[in-house]
């Protein structure tokens, strides 16, 4: 490695006590974690494996912070947003087993940083691991103060994902081009209320279905999803990808659940499939005992929104089915399970983003909706507008190759620290990617509090002061029956749902590298 080779003149002794140091330094990090991970000790490499998932850890006295990026073996490339102090740096792509080096500097502002990496892919398309963290100077700090106790749970598929929610209906290049999960229902309503959140979603998932789906491009540019996991199967799930990896449901218990589950098991159907009905309410019983006083929501999302994805008549199936089968278990003293019905408002004309799924703009009218909805059941208000740690970083994007690194110095009152190696490119290959790092010693395990969510702007609250009344659903070729209904603010025909500010798109979605174009800051 470079970075021994740069210490090569050193004495053995005296070289191994400085590679000790410089590993403790890269082991004192205090991680934060939203969503699921396998490994919740502050040690790398991490493996970022759930859409929305993100690691969080704070900074000080650094001229340059790089991470190093790399993808699963046996999976895809996946999409990493890269945000200091709440402004987005950029995002990258992962599309190597070979860790890139991503260097962003921040000389000039003084003060704690937070440095936030998010996945924004789904597990279906690839699975993302950090493989460290580096500082030229200075020194990581304690973890942020979490500020609320809130817990939201998102389940579902593709549209809880973001699939397709920043592509155009025409001309779509791939998914993990035009998806992002910060900008989906469920992650918006989280935010809004500042709330720690975990998003289950895979797209294509249904309560039953297992085989391949196929979603149809506005231009013949269909995508096909091979035989996705079962909802229920990724719910005991702490990594999506692994089904050996079981997840302890007594360390994030949530509040509120939102649930985007059983459309995929009705497309291409007319009748509900065979054990359908008892393996979902199963399902519910199941989710009831591991958080049983959450806030259990069913969305159905209308059928102009869902029509685009699996057709008209599957569309009202699905809906009608699901809606029975709450009812039922309404019926039977099942408390706190409520049926959301989405206006029609809440897609504009015909915008659709890829592969027929809702676009960004529909995805955060859908929120606004839901975001009343829970208002209206857990008295919760939306977090102020949350302040940055320290000064927002003018940052300029600088180029794909990391700098080279300054002769290792020993500051007085500052502890001994090895720059980022930097590698030299091997044959083939771009310059400044890194082979595989040496695994760090294990280190005693570090126990890092419960998640931060993704600082973000606060959007407007719509004033909730009536309870929830009883209406009636209409269900096609049924008889109507009593369940509850959303409470949204007064909208005129064609009116669109009030818009809370939406969370600040990528600036960019290219990769990181010699192919990145600067954003202007």
């Amino acid at each position: 490695m470079r970075l021994l080779s740069h210490r090569s003149r050193i004495c053995p002794f005296v070289r191994s006590a400085l590679f000790s140091l410089w590993v403790s330094h890269a082991l004192g990090q205090n991680l934060t974690f939203n969503g699921r991970f396998a490994n919740t000790n502050a040690i790398f490499p991490q493996t970022l494996s759930w859409a929305a998932s993100s690691i969080e850890l704070t900074f000080q006295g650094a001229r340059t912070v790089t991470i190093a990026l790399s993808k699963v073996p046996g999976t895809g490339s996946s999409q990493i947003e890269i945000r200091v102090d709440s402004k987005i740096f950029g995002t990258t792509s992962t599309g190597s087993t070979t860790p890139k080096n991503v260097s962003i500097p921040v000389e000039g502002t003084p003060g704690m940083h937070t440095l936030v990496m998010t996945k924004l892919t789904e597990a279906g398309q690839g699975e993302a691991q950090v493989d460290g963290v580096w500082l030229d100077t200075g020194s990581f700090g304690p973890p942020r103060p979490n500020t609320s106790d809130r817990r939201v749970e998102i389940i579902g598929a593709s549209i809880s994902n973001g699939l397709g929610d920043m592509g155009p209906a025409v001309g779509c290049q791939g998914w993990s081009q035009t998806s992002d999960a910060l900008l989906a229902y469920g992650p918006l309503v989280a935010n809004h209320y500042g709330a720690s959140f975990s998003l289950l979603a895979w797209s294509g998932a249904g309560i039953l279905r297992k085989g391949n789906l196929i979603y149809k491009g506005g231009g013949g540019e269909d995508l096909l999803i091979k035989a996705p996991p079962t909802i229920p199967e990724l719910y005991l799930r702490t990594v999506a990808s692994d089904p050996s990896s079981t997840f302890d449901q007594a360390s994030f218990v949530p509040q509120v659940i939102l649930l985007e589950i059983g459309d995929n098991d009705f497309s291409g159907n007319h009748e509900p499939p065979s054990g359908w009905a008892d393996k979902f309410k199963a399902f519910l019983q199941q989710i009831r005992t591991n958080a049983p006083d959450a806030y259990m929501i069913l969305l159905i999302t209308p059928v102009n929104v869902q029509s685009p994805i699996r057709g008209h008549t599957s569309a009202q199936m699905a809906a009608r089915e699901r809606a029975r089968q709450i009812q039922e278990l309404q019926a039977q003293g099942f408390q706190k399970l409520y049926l959301l019905e989405l206006p029609p408002s809440v897609m504009q004309g015909s915008e659709v983003g890829c592969y027929g799924h809702p676009s960004s703009a529909t995805q955060a009218n859908m929120a606004a909706v839901v975001q009343d909805f829970v208002a209206n059941l857990t008295q919760w208000t939306p977090v102020a507008t949350q302040t940055p740690l320290s000064t927002d970083i003018p940052m300029q994007m600088p180029p794909g190759v990391a700098p080279a690194p300054a002769p290792l110095l020993a500051d007085a009152g500052a502890p001994l620290m090895a720059p980022m190696p930097v590698y030299p490119a091997a044959a083939g290959s771009a310059p400044g990617l890194a082979p595989a790092l040496t695994p760090l010693p294990v280190a005693a395990p570090v126990i890092v509090p419960g998640p931060v969510p993704v600082p973000m702007p606060a959007p407007v609250a719509v004033p909730m002061a009536t309870p929830l009344p009883g209406a009636a659903l209409p269900l096609p070729a049924a008889a109507a029956t009593t369940v509850p209904a959303p409470v949204t603010a007064p909208m005129t025909a064609g009116s669109a749902v009030p818009v809370p500010a939406p969370m600040p798109a990528p600036m960019a979605t290219a990769a990181i590298g010699s192919d990145f174009t600067a954003p202007s800051i």
